[in-house]
């Protein structure tokens, strides 16, 4: 039986798309082309797969959050991902609200990256606020290379 993406959640879509990429060796723009979709609809639909896997889990077996909610969820930076999808479960989350959650940037965090040139590589720490001392930078880089070494030794 052939299935049209309107059959499937969102999820199932997704997940179709990254089959099709990675069997067909094909870009978003070509998979688009090929669907008669936009670019941008693809690479939405893509994102939903980056949504945490609690998210992506309940999401498969629930009907009661609208495919638009989860969509604009998978927007949020991660760590708000999943208290936005409790107050979706329990429907206190529109679209409306996730896009006003988005344009706050005001009040966002931007990362703080320092990119360390070391000979044929660039090390690049990224830290979840706007500012870190070179102490901080130093304390992430040991702690870096012990979990490093402790895996891959």
């Amino acid at each position: 039986m052939l299935f049209r993406s309107k059959d499937l959640n969102a999820v199932e879509e997704a997940m179709g798309y990254k089959v099709l990429i990675d069997e067909y060796k094909i870009s978003q723009s070509e998979l688009a082309r090929r669907l008669g979709k936009s670019v941008a609809t693809i690479n939405e639909t893509l994102r939903v797969l980056s949504l945490h896997p609690d998210i992506i889990e309940t999401f498969r077996t629930s009907e009661r959050v609208p495919r638009s909610v989860l969509l604009e969820i998978s927007k949020q930076p991660a760590r708000e991902q999943l208290a936005l999808w409790e107050q979706a479960q329990r429907g206190e989350l529109t679209v409306r609200k996730a896009r006003e959650l988005k344009t706050r940037d005001t009040e966002r965090v931007y990362p703080y990256r320092v990119s360390i040139p070391v000979g044929i590589a660039t090390v690049t720490v990224t830290f979840g606020k706007d500012r870190a001392s070179n102490e901080e930078v130093v304390e992430a880089l040991r702690h870096a290379t012990a979990l490093f070494e402790s895996e891959h030794v």
